[in-house]
């Protein structure tokens, strides 16, 4: 019974995620290579903006 459930609740999230990745490559075949690179930046700001946060929040 624990382990019917347990498999129903893994095939639900390899769906959510499978479903997930279809989206976000579809997504990048909309937006094309200058979007790619926009997206990229955006990541990167992000990351970055997210390193010095927690580096503030380190200093205090």
């Amino acid at each position: 019974m624990l382990g019917t459930l347990l498999y129903i609740i893994i095939i639900i999230i390899a769906i959510i995620v499978i479903v997930a990745l279809l989206r976000f490559v579809f997504q990048l075949f909309l937006i094309g290579p200058a979007g790619i690179e926009a997206l990229d930046l955006e990541i990167f700001n992000r990351l970055i903006f997210s390193l010095e946060q927690s580096h503030q929040e380190a200093i205090m």
